[in-house]
Order: structure tokens, then sequence, then C-alpha cells
């Protein structure tokens, strides 16, 4: 009897050490695995944005001058930046809320892209574009003044859209958009106020794509050399708008880095032009890199 206990508990060890043992490891391996699995960021969430943010942060600290970063994933939602909440002066990049509101109006049919709007002295204003100090009475469409606006950064052309549209409507409009600026006196915005405009602009822009087309086909005309665009991959699609004020440079676009969308506004104060756009080239390529994974490198 003991003779077949002892056979019987040296056969249980053997089976034990042959098969038990590496079932054992192996079911233990694959829970760690789960683990692990379970505890790492998923792609394009709040969490691995939220590594991104740190990293732009990082960068921004070691720069001259003041800068805002605001994002938005336009696919999931997540949101990333740095300081978004600074006021700046909105310079050109006024003119996004302002034909946003506008071919918002068009698509609601109470607007026609061909309504005419005639020069008058009230408009004129020093500043960027072509059509200030044209004879008075000149008539325009609104869909020509919003591509002035955009692709010229005509603020004679931003000043007869706000007269047309009404300061009222735009102001409302920013609310929808759960941007607190205004028209008014001295016209501010936020790298935030931009990236709220964008992301609500892709939206208008899946629901009514016919009635958007020439917004976004005058945005992906805009002059864009350097800035957002020298950190992206060559040939990657943006819709932009960009703006100048002395010592202020701002730009906000929804770019298309390895086909995800992200909207994306960086304002700066205190600096030089040649200093805004090496900045923004490099927190630029940042935003690509991590697209073309949904997290950030290792580096």
């Amino acid at each position: 009897m003991l003779l077949i206990l002892c056979v019987g508990l040296g056969y249980g060890t053997f089976w034990f050490v042959a098969k038990g043992v590496p079932q054992v490891y192996a079911r233990v391996g694959s829970d760690i695995r789960q683990i692990a699995t379970a505890s790492t960021p998923l792609p394009y969430s709040k969490t691995s944005y939220s590594v991104l943010s740190s990293q732009i942060a990082a960068y921004l600290h070691s720069q001259v001058g003041q800068y805002s970063v605001a994002g938005t994933d336009l696919r999931t939602g997540a949101t990333f930046g740095y300081d978004p909440a600074m006021d700046y002066s909105a310079a050109q990049t006024e003119a996004l809320p302002i034909t946003m509101t506008l071919y918002n109006e068009i698509a609601s049919g109470l607007i026609k892209p061909t309504q005419i709007v005639r020069l008058t002295a009230a408009d004129e204003q020093a500043g960027t574009g072509y059509i200030g100090g044209m004879p008075y009475g000149t008539p325009f469409t609104v869909a020509q003044l919003a591509r002035a606006a955009i692709d010229q950064g005509d603020v004679v052309a931003q000043n007869m859209l706000i007269r047309a549209i009404g300061a009222e409507q735009i102001d409302s409009f920013l609310g929808e958009m759960g941007s607190t600026a205004t028209m008014q006196q001295p016209f501010l915005l936020s790298a935030q106020d931009l990236n709220l405009s964008l992301a609500y602009l892709y939206t208008m822009d899946q629901a009514h794509p016919r009635a958007l087309a020439p917004l976004m086909t005058d945005l992906r005309a805009a002059p864009h050399e350097g800035r957002i665009s020298a950190g992206l991959p060559v040939g990657t699609q943006m819709e932009h708008v960009s703006g100048d004020w002395p010592n202020e440079f701002h730009d906000a676009a929804i770019i298309w880095p390895f086909g995800h969308p992200i909207a994306v506004a960086i304002c700066s104060d205190g600096v030089t032009n040649q200093a805004a756009d090496h900045v923004e080239a490099h927190v630029t390529a940042m935003i690509a890199a991590f697209a073309q994974t949904g997290f950030v490198p290792a580096h």
C-alpha cells in the first residue's frame, strides 16, 4: 500500500512539474497581461491626450513670451491644450466666427450667398485686405466678402459682414458654440474660443456639406506658409485661418495628419513672427506624431 502511495505521489509530482506548472504560469501570465492591458490608456482618449498636453506644456514653459494651445480630437471628442483661456487680440482670426455665422444663416435659408452688401465709410478700417479705399457704394456678395475675410484677412470685409449679419447674431452664434467671446471692442478671442469654433465648424460641415462647401474651400485655400502647416507631413489637408497683431500671432486650423481630424488653435503674445513660426511648427509636429498612433511617441 505504501509503495502504491509513493508511486502515486511521484507521478502526481511529475505531472505537476511537467503539466501543471506551465498551465499555472500561462494563466498567471494571461492575468498579468489582462491587467496591464486594462491599465494602458486607449489611443486618442482623454488620458492619452493628457500626456500630450503635458509634453506641450513642458516645451512651451521653455519659450520666451506667452503661448496658448487648445485642441480637440474631432473623432473622440478628447481635448488637450496649454493655458487655453488666455485672451488675445482677435486680429484677422475674427473672420472665423463671422463667416461661420454667415454660412449658418445660409444653411438655414435666411441669407443667400448672392446677397449684396455695399461699401460705406463706416466700414473703413486700416489693416490688411484690398476692399478698403475702393469707391463707396461698391457692391460685393456676402460670399465674396467671406472669401476676402478668410483668404486676404480683409478687415473691411469683416466689418461689412458684421453690418450685414448683425453683431448680436454673431454673439448669439458664438454662445451657441460655447464661447464667451463677443463682437464688442476690443474684439478679444482665446485659443479655446477658436478651438470651439473649429470643432463646431466640423460638425456643421458634416451636417450641411453643400452649404458649407464654399467656406471650407476658402479655409483650405487660405495662405498658410509656416506656422501650423510647417509641422505637418507634406500634403496634409487643413482648413485654416490666421491673424497677426503687433507682437501677437495666431493660427487656428482643422488639421488631418494621417487622416485623423484634429482642431487646434495656437495663440501667442510678446514674440516675434519668426519665433511664433518656429514654436507653432514644433507644437504641431508633436500633435502630428501623436495623431499617427494615438500615443505620445517614446523618447
